[in-house]
């Protein structure tokens, strides 16, 4: 069973209620943690695959996990760049516009977490050295 975790300020928009509702489910289910902080140095040695907004801290410490990472949002300022340096370096996909991530969003779960590692996603990150996973990122 996949387990998710959001961190992030709870936003004042409108939930869809499709996605409202199924993420009702995961939370009564114990597979959906919503937090708005979280100690990344603590929760990310965890985590088995990273889906990440960008920014240099977050990306360079999900990056020293050794583990899969995509970058998605709205693409601004250095998303892009980090992105595309998940992708270069063969840990996730290329830089996908939040609006356009569900489509990959499985996919990308499914190959980041398949023991076969069929996209060598997992292989590529096992490989790189992005410095002391105790550090903070930066």
């Amino acid at each position: 069973g996949l387990r998710l975790i959001y961190v992030g300020k709870r936003q004042t928009d409108a939930v869809p209620d499709g996605l409202a509702k199924v993420a009702g489910s995961l939370a009564e289910e114990g597979r959906l943690l919503e937090l708005e902080k979280a100690d990344f140095g603590v929760l990310f040695p965890f985590m088995d695959l990273f889906v990440v907004h960008g920014g240099l801290g977050t990306t360079v410490e999900a990056l020293r996990m050794k583990k899969p990472t995509t970058v998605t949002g709205p693409l601004l300022m250095d998303q892009r760049f980090w992105g595309h340096v998940c992708y270069e370096k063969g840990v996730g996909l290329q830089a996908l516009h939040i609006d356009n991530f569900e489509a990959e969003c499985v996919g990308f779960a499914d190959g980041a977490l398949d023991p076969e590692d069929p996209k060598g996603w997992q292989a590529k990150a096992g490989e790189q050295d992005w410095g002391d996973t105790a550090d903070d990122g930066v």
